[in-house]
């Protein structure tokens, strides 16, 4: 290709294309040995002189004044800990987005929390394995929600009794841990990432954080903490930078937007361990995103832009984060085949469009948990809603979920999918299916996408799926809900009768509690409306059914003998509520043997809320 003209053309000859260099006017290094010689023709002052004095005049001084000013703000930034909102992350969490690299720019690796992240996962037919070396890992997750219903950050942060227990973020996330989860699901909305954030900031006692030791022994049922006195877990505590004594929730990044601040709790719970499903969460509002596929696109690629482009993203978030695209189309009178109220499309096209855009920004890290919907008359909850046999569709009227998977297997994303129906008992879905009525129902949902050769396409391509339950819960006093939670613990794990004959399927890839919110209305939380105390027999039933396990069921180590002595004039656990317990049907002496105690243990009475 021949070189475009320019006015000022400094180039490199020997002494051979002197002369030549004469006769085109331009500056000349010289030969071998010689100095640089400045040879012109006519017009050189227009040509040469007057373009360098603009160029020193103007040109450096700008670009000199663009760098510190880009120094400016990255040093804001850096002291802010994203608490200033970046331009790039408020155009990602908006209708445009940045690319990756653009918003690297101004994304300061020193402002990631720095922890231990559990493996990055991937898909492996219908499992979830390690990326390194294949090893499958079962999701034991909770709910948490706050970021989908105006708080700007998880929720029971102002709640609470002002106690580290309960209403520190960094505390609470560690008592998660210790608990067992490796897990937590955030639902969120695109307005509440775009709105200004509230201070969560508030005095706490006593005045110091707690230690990991102390956070252990605050995270005990009363009647095993006595021999747990002088033993502390081997996990880690991961104090954030920022903290301040005497103050619960310093360190959280605050900004006229939401989203670093969102950001930066998803890198925290990674840093400790956790993996994290981010779910979209819309509760029937923010219909303008739902309009058409393409603005669900839209704004799926802005959010996960602003992921791809913290600095830890491949070190750290990569096969860590998971994307919930769209919770319970039920809800919104969303299905298969579009809606029944509103104009919406198929399902199906919404979930094919957010994928493609989310892929198109960094193909093939992202991993989607799909729900379906327009399938409750097969006995599904909502967020259910996967069958695909035609016969069946016709029969009970459903809506067609063929479209979706006969094209999502020719898309080149079609392997990072999961499916994520959710389950609840009869005091929320009024439901009676129990057993082999219920098994039946959920082998012919999303049991036969699991096995065998999962979902063919009619003269071509196969392929299985990984399913992790969103969404399961309850307040375990309900017989039914009791009575079906266990129907569908032995579906999950593949227990018999459910591991042969038509009923065959994999033991599913995970689940995610709902909820910890001491405010759900539905379900209360794993929590007391203190947010402190733990309700019990919902954890000796994770512990029994769906294989739980708290730190004290776990190997421990000795507590430092400085801290076990200063624990030992301290009652045990160090904070302890002042309620009466109810009596609860649930309560039982195999609870308390799951629990690690020989005795009944009477759970604290619960007062639902809402938010």
């Amino acid at each position: 290709m021949p070189e475009s003209p320019s006015l000022l053309d400094v180039r490199v000859h020997s002494e051979t294309n002197t002369e030549a260099s004469k006769r085109t006017g331009r500056i000349s290094f010289g030969g071998a040995g010689r100095p640089p010689v400045l040879e012109y023709k006519k017009g050189w002052f227009w040509a040469v002189a007057l373009p360098s004095v603009l160029i020193v005049a103007v040109i450096v001084p700008l670009i000199v004044t663009v760098v510190d000013l880009k120094e400016q703000v990255a040093a804001a930034h850096r002291a802010s800990i994203r608490s200033v909102t970046l331009s790039a992350a408020a155009a990602a969490a908006g209708t445009q987005y940045v690319t990756a690299a653009e918003c690297r720019e101004v994304m300061p690796k020193e402002a990631s929390p720095v922890g231990t992240p559990p493996p990055a996962l991937r898909i492996s037919k219908a499992k979830l394995v390690t990326a390194d070396n294949g090893t499958e890992v079962t999701l034991h997750g909770v709910n948490w929600f706050g970021f989908n219903n105006g708080k700007t950050m998880v929720d029971g942060l102002d709640a609470g009794n002002g106690t580290w227990l309960a209403a520190d973020f960094a505390t609470i996330v560690y008592r998660m841990k210790l608990l067992g989860f490796n897990a937590v699901r955030l639902p969120f909305r695109f307005s509440d990432l775009e709105a200004p954030t509230t201070d969560y900031a508030r005095p706490c006692v006593p005045e110091n954080p707690l230690s990991a030791f102390e956070i252990a022994q605050g995270t005990l049922p009363g009647d095993v903490a006595k021999d747990f006195a002088a033993r502390m877990p081997t996990s880690e505590f991961l104090l954030p930078m920022n903290s301040v004594a005497g103050t619960c929730n310093s360190y959280l990044p605050n900004g006229i937007t939401t989203l670093p601040r969102f950001l930066w709790v998803v890198e925290y719970l990674v840093a400790n361990g956790m993996y994290v499903l981010v779910d979209y969460h819309p509760h029937e509002t923010e219909m303008a995103v739902l309009a058409d596929p393409d603005s669900f696109a839209r704004k799926w690629r802005g959010l996960w832009s602003a992921f791809t482009c913290l600095p830890n993203f491949a070190s750290d978030l990569k096969g860590r984060v998971f994307l919930d695209l769209l919770n319970e189309p039920d809800e919104l009178g969303m299905g298969w085949s579009g809606g029944k109220t509103r104009e919406f499309r198929p399902l199906g096209s919404y979930l094919l469009a957010a994928m493609e855009a989310i892929n198109a920004v960094s193909p093939g890290d992202a991993i989607f948990f799909i729900q379906g919907g327009g399938q409750v008359a097969a006995g599904t909850a909502w967020g259910d809603g996967f069958a695909t046999d035609p016969e069946l569709i016709r029969r009970l009227s459903l809506e067609d979920a063929n479209p979706f998977f006969a094209e999502l297997l020719g898309k080149p994303y079609r392997k990072q999918v999961v499916l994520s129906p959710h389950f609840y008992g009869q005091s929320i879905t009024n439901s009676s299916m129990a057993e082999w009525q219920l098994w039946e129902a959920l082998t012919r949902s999303w049991g036969q996408h699991m096995v065998d050769n999962g979902y063919c396409v009619p003269m071509g391509e196969c392929q299985r799926f990984p399913v992790v339950v969103g969404e399961i819960g309850s307040n375990l006093t309900h017989p039914m809900d009791r009575k079906q939670l266990g129907d569908f613990a032995t579906y999950m794990n593949r227990s018999s009768p459910t591991d042969n004959n038509h009923l065959r399927h994999e033991p599913v890839s995970g689940w995610f509690w709902f909820c910890w919110n001491a405010n759900s209305q539905d379900t209360g939380g794993l929590v007391e409306d203190d947010w402190q105390t733990l309700v019990l027999p919902k954890l000796a039933w994770l512990v029994e059914s769906l294989g739980l396990r708290p730190w004290w069921m776990q190997p421990t180590l000795g507590a430092p003998k400085q801290e076990q002595q200063q624990e030992e004039a301290l009652p045990l656990p160090r904070y302890s509520s002042k309620r009466q317990p109810r009596n609860n049907p649930d309560t039982s002496a195999k609870a308390a043997a799951l629990l690690g105690s020989g005795e009944p243990i009477q759970p604290p009475t619960h007062v639902e809320l809402v938010s």
